[in-house]
């Protein structure tokens, strides 16, 4: 699956970065679940990939409420989460895995 990153901070002259991401034989495998909910939720190819059942765009606010919602109804407080925790976990992981050498992680 290849993934177009338009921008971000680590891309100062804004030049863009396709990540490839492949297919894994593990329960949590990427492509398969993005594969699963484009059939599912058949997003629109002229708007935002990821939208809610009423249309309205996922933001960074709204994603940090879904986690909330979700840290709640798991019995962990959640007021120390925001979506940032994403990009920590991410980093944390590819570091404790062994990998501090593949450079910045762009997402």
């Amino acid at each position: 699956m290849l993934v177009l990153i338009k921008r971000s901070k680590t891309d100062p002259f804004r030049n863009g970065c396709t990540l490839t991401l492949a297919r894994s034989t593990t329960s949590i495998c990427a492509v398969m679940a993005m594969k699963d909910y484009v059939l599912q939720c058949q997003p629109s190819s002229a708007g935002p990939l990821f939208t809610f059942t009423s249309g309205k765009w996922l933001t960074r606010t709204s994603l940090t409420h879904e986690l909330r919602d979700v840290l709640q109804q798991c019995g962990i407080q959640p007021q120390h989460y925001f979506s940032h925790s994403f990009l920590i976990s991410v980093a944390t992981t590819v570091a404790a895995a062994g990998n501090q050498g593949v450079g910045p992680l762009v997402f």
